[in-house]
């Protein structure tokens, strides 16, 4: 007798650990096979996950799934069912720990390829060290119950986390307020890096979106590091998604000028304008008059958002609209351009 069973229930206890165990595996292997191929032909996040976590289910779980339906056969002393239990215990809790890694895993690496995160190296980053702090809070949470499981007061020890938390975070709390705010421009997405945005006094384009700041190339060279949290602070204008350019023209003429040219203005903006394909005339109307001028405004728009092609058009409709003055033999006192995006 051993442990209160004969030799032949013991054997006969690991025969049918072996027998369920194998079986168990087989069941696993069927599955994910079935599994993988409705993942290849309709693939959903429920089939992948469901994968994800049978490749991560482990041999050990399986044998301790053989031990536990032998206990229902066998009767064993307290010190090994102890022995048994507490094996059992941080066996499951390492397997939940790996389902848990499996899915953190994959949720963060589909959110990414969804957003589009994947082509950037700053965004890559943040999501790595996001999937590294949910790890690292699964574990302790683990580790918390198994403390439990065996008996030991984690009461003082939760508490004592909590109130260093506590001190850390507000030793650090510009720093979590920068990962708190690239986690932000992760999800939510303002900007992207290849951007062109301006914020405050600043603007440039966004060459990398680090965890605690965020670098800009501006306009004249120099490069501008701005910590996220400020960022997102105040208002970000962001030109990616710009659609087309308003420009507005303001052209004088002297105060005597015919009616009959005062007339024909209007068309000769027009065709000013429609001599770049790019560019769509809105309207002139006169905008001022004084003693010594009148005074009309132009508004046309720039159906590209690139900002070279713009001011391209632009001096294409200045120069135009100087030689049509010219032919038309009347003195043109100033033309002020002001853009804006729209």
């Amino acid at each position: 007798m051993i442990y209160g069973n004969s030799i032949a229930s013991w054997l006969t206890a690991l025969a049918v650990i072996a027998v369920v165990a194998l079986l168990l595996g087989a069941l696993k292997s069927l599955a994910l096979a079935r599994l993988a191929e409705l993942a290849e032909r309709a693939p959903t996040s429920v089939d992948n996950v469901a994968v994800r976590l049978l490749r991560g289910t482990r041999l050990v779980f399986l044998v301790l799934v053989g031990i536990a339906v032998v206990f229902l056969v066998l009767d064993v002393t307290d010190p090994l069912r102890r022995f048994l239990r507490w094996i059992a215990i941080v066996a499951v809790l390492i397997q939940i720990a790996n389902w848990g890694n499996a899915a953190i895993a994959y949720w963060f690496t589909h959110y990414s390829a969804r957003k589009g995160a994947t082509a950037d190296p700053g965004s890559v980053t943040t999501m790595n060290a996001l999937s590294y702090a949910a790890r690292f809070a699964l574990w302790v949470v683990l580790l918390l119950v198994a403390l439990d499981t065996f008996g030991i007061n984690v009461t003082a020890l939760v508490t004592g986390l909590g109130i260093t938390g506590i001190a850390v975070a507000l030793a650090v709390r510009n720093i979590l307020e920068d990962l708190f705010a690239a986690l932000s421009i992760v999800l939510d997405k303002p900007f992207l890096v290849g951007d062109h945005i301006e914020f405050d006094v600043f603007g440039g384009t966004v060459e990398h979106i680090g965890l605690k700041s965020t670098r800009i190339r501006s306009v004249n060279g120099e490069l501008i590091v701005a910590a996220n949290s400020d960022l997102l602070k105040g208002r970000i204008r962001n030109f990616r998604n710009m659609r087309e350019r308003r420009n507005i023209i303001l052209t004088s003429v002297p105060a005597d000028t015919g009616d009959d040219f005062i007339a024909r203005l209007p068309e000769l903006m027009r065709r000013a304008v429609s001599t770049r394909p790019s560019a769509r005339f809105d309207r002139t109307r006169l905008r001022a008059v004084t003693e010594s001028a009148l005074e009309f405004e132009t508004i046309y728009f720039v159906t590209t958002p690139d900002q070279a092609e713009a001011a391209e058009v632009h001096e294409a409709v200045l120069l135009e609209t100087r030689r049509a003055f010219a032919v038309a033999g009347v003195r043109l006192i100033s033309q002020v351009a002001a853009s804006r995006a729209s």
